[in-house]
């Protein structure tokens, strides 16, 4: 699964699909806030359905090329910020046994519920989330 994230997001970025997909909404008429908003909650619930790592590697080409495309996000670190945000919107997703694999891990046991993992998963993700946007203010 892993591998083959590496593969579609390496894919999306040699074929130029990421600039495809970049240039064709229209991201410099949406606010600041929202393409920042909108880039970290796509990756925290893609990684809640699918592995980190996979999510990671399918969303970062596609934000790089945003975060280089759209004016206003040159003016507070374009790609690099994007890129930071969407690995840390990432990382906390954990709602689900599938978000990473030491969950899968431990809901195999059978000593945990899917219904135990989804509250403190999502309790985790509603902190990294928040932790993500404060890091934007940081930076």
């Amino acid at each position: 699964m892993i591998s083959g994230g590496i593969a579609l997001g390496l894919g999306l970025e040699s074929t130029g699909l990421s600039q495809t997909l970049v240039t064709n909404i229209p991201f410099a008429e949406l606010p600041l806030l929202l393409i920042v908003m909108m880039a970290t909650l796509i990756g925290l619930l893609m990684s809640t359905f699918i592995s980190n790592t996979t999510t990671a590697n399918l969303l970062l080409p596609i934000r790089a090329t945003l975060g280089a495309t759209v004016s206003t996000l040159g003016e507070i670190g374009g790609s690099k910020l994007l890129v930071l945000l969407v690995t840390f919107s990432c990382s906390p997703a954990m709602a689900l046994p599938i978000s990473t694999t030491p969950n899968a891990m431990a809901y195999a046991t059978g000593l945990l519920e899917n219904r135990q993992i989804l509250q403190i998963g999502a309790l985790i993700s509603g902190i990294g989330l928040v932790a993500s946007y404060l890091l934007a203010k940081l930076l």
